[in-house]
């Protein structure tokens, strides 16, 4: 099973539609169904797939539809920040130090993600615990990059 298959199978409840879009819509939840972008690549539909799921998990009420771009904004990130987390964990950032993975591609291809996303998950990482910080006896540099060491 694929982390598509897996992420998806750990939502019954939703229903997932691959069908035809816009170029430049991934996705979207509407009720209890995600509707996915066909043509997009495996590794964005597992982005906008836990994306999506993320606004099934923090979302409250269509988004769409309110006037208040400000609380639209928030939603987005909290759905994005969301998806980033599901997909490129801190436990699973550790499994890649001791695997010894040294590029970026490495780490992106075992979280079946992108560059680009695995990027955008450590900004958030960076946002929401700072440059330094310890996560079950690993200290995390993220200054530069990525840096993860074992504490004594």
């Amino acid at each position: 099973m694929n982390t598509l298959e897996e992420l998806t199978a750990s939502y019954p409840q939703l229903t997932y539609l691959h069908i035809e879009m816009p170029q430049k819509l991934a996705g979207f939840i509407h009720n209890n169904t995600i509707f996915i972008n066909k043509d997009n690549s495996y590794r964005k539909q597992l982005e906008t797939v836990a994306e999506e799921i993320g606004h099934y998990e923090t979302s409250a009420g269509d988004i769409v539809d309110t006037e208040n771009k400000l609380e639209q904004a928030k939603q987005e990130r909290k759905a994005r920040d969301w998806g980033y987390q599901k997909l490129v964990s801190l436990s699973g950032l550790i499994v890649c130090y001791r695997q010894g993975f040294e590029t970026l591609h490495e780490v992106a291809d075992f979280f079946d993600i992108s560059e680009q996303y695995l990027l955008e998950s450590l900004d958030m990482y960076r946002r929401k615990l700072g440059l330094h910080f310890k996560f079950i006896g690993y200290e995390f540099d993220l200054t530069n990059g990525l840096i993860i060491k074992e504490l004594e």
